[in-house]
């Protein structure tokens, strides 16, 4: 397996779990609660998320039960409807914006992201420990100097 997929997978499962925490292990459509089975919620990217432009954006992914995750990914346009309601037309007009810029990832930006990913997950579950409720936010992972195929900042 390729470094960029084996990185990429690391990446996903620190965001996974990430976008959990951040609601607080409820979905954010029915509000239904799932820190006792975890697994039960999912991350849902808003937009393609496969795109390593918004792969691990925060703003591009939210937390879905299988139910409304299901129910939403077989209907786009619901979907679509879902997220511009939940983010805002501006916010998710940029995420669309985002998905159609090609990047490539360097290992050293693999790390990075990763890295950073890692930091914010753990200062969110202080946060929990700390015993703050609710949705947490955490900062966009990407590296500051991260740029577009064309050299364009992301």
């Amino acid at each position: 397996m390729p470094h960029s997929d084996t990185a990429a997978k690391r990446a996903d499962i620190v965001f996974s779990q990430l976008i959990r925490e951040r609601a607080d292990y409820r979905c954010e459509v029915c509000r239904g609660f799932f820190r006792h089975d975890p697994s039960a919620l999912h991350c849902s990217h808003l937009v393609a998320g496969r795109r390593f432009s918004i792969r691990w954006r925060p703003l591009a992914a939210a937390a879905h039960c299988w139910k409304c995750h299901s129910h939403l990914e077989h209907n786009r346009n619901k979907m679509k409807a879902w997220a511009k309601a939940h983010l805002g037309d501006a916010e998710f007009m940029a995420l669309e914006i985002l998905r159609n810029r090609s990047v490539q990832i360097k290992r050293h930006d693999h790390k990075e992201i990763i890295a950073n990913l890692k930091a914010s997950l753990k200062h969110m579950k202080a946060q929990r420990e700390a015993g703050e409720t609710g949705r947490l936010e955490f900062d966009d992972p990407y590296p500051e100097h991260f740029t577009t195929a064309q050299g364009e900042a992301v």
